[in-house]
């Protein structure tokens, strides 16, 4: 099967197990008896957290890629995880969502020839928001479709290392390479489908699941703040991404 693919189905089958455990969970934390149950109203307002983290696979990036085959098959990571944090507004079956997500770790492959150890060290943030429109009525779940605009950065290190004797005394000799910090910034369109419980009460705390795309609007250059790059090649985003969100809500 084709890699990116594949790695579609993986996520959506961890969107549909996320989103089947996180909408049962709730259903416990906001039922009330029947007679006390709330009608929801037009408005609310929520404030977004990701404690179980955003996880994302690029699938863009590939005139990168092509050049690091180049230095002996170097692959850029795939797999990242972001924390993440956010604001909403509802109004009806129209929901407006504002997110920002930072990388927890880094990302880091490496591969080795002879004494020589080349790396490549990766940080990836986006910033995007969305506006997306309830389709599917139900008594108690939010079946949203969502379309934006974001901004996506990345950052790059690349460097070369020997694993021969370093003489601490003579740093005029170094026995390796470091490269010029990286970065490639870009203007994002993204789709996101999204399952969230409504609310049972006038504040209330639910729990929530998204599963969306992002792909890159042109092919920026990757520049460099430390120098003035050469040749410069040009990239596109492309990101499928997964994120299960604690919602805070309170209906207006």
């Amino acid at each position: 099967m084709n890699r990116p693919y594949s790695s579609f189905a993986l996520v959506l089958t961890l969107f549909l197990f996320c989103a089947t455990s996180l909408s049962a969970q709730t259903i416990s934390l906001d039922e009330l008896q029947e007679e006390e149950i709330y009608i929801p109203s037009d408005k609310s307002f929520m404030i977004l957290t990701f404690p179980l983290s955003t996880f994302s696979y690029q699938t863009g990036y590939e005139n990168m890629q092509s050049r690091l085959n180049s230095i002996g098959g170097l692959e850029q990571p795939k797999l990242f995880e972001h924390v993440s944090f956010g604001v909403g507004w509802r109004r009806k079956n129209l929901f407006y969502n504002l997110n920002a997500s930072f990388p927890i770790f880094s990302q880091r492959k490496e591969i080795s020839a002879g004494s020589m150890t080349r790396s490549v060290e990766v940080r990836d943030g986006n910033l995007d928001f969305t506006i997306g429109y309830a389709l599917l009525p139900s008594e108690r779940f939010y079946w949203i479709i969502r379309s934006g605009l974001g901004y996506h950065f990345r950052e790059m290190n690349l460097k070369e290392v020997s694993s021969t004797p370093f003489d601490l005394e003579d740093f005029r000799n170094p026995v390796g390479t470091s490269w010029p910090q990286l970065e490639h910034q870009s203007i994002t369109w993204d789709i996101a489908f999204e399952m969230m419980p409504k609310a049972m009460r006038k504040v209330s705390v639910l729990q929530s699941a998204q599963l969306g795309y992002k792909y890159g609007l042109g092919s920026p250059q990757w520049k460099s703040q430390e120098t003035t790059l050469v040749n410069p090649i040009r990239d596109r985003v492309s990101t499928f991404y997964l994120r299960a969100l604690i919602v805070i809500n309170k209906e207006n």
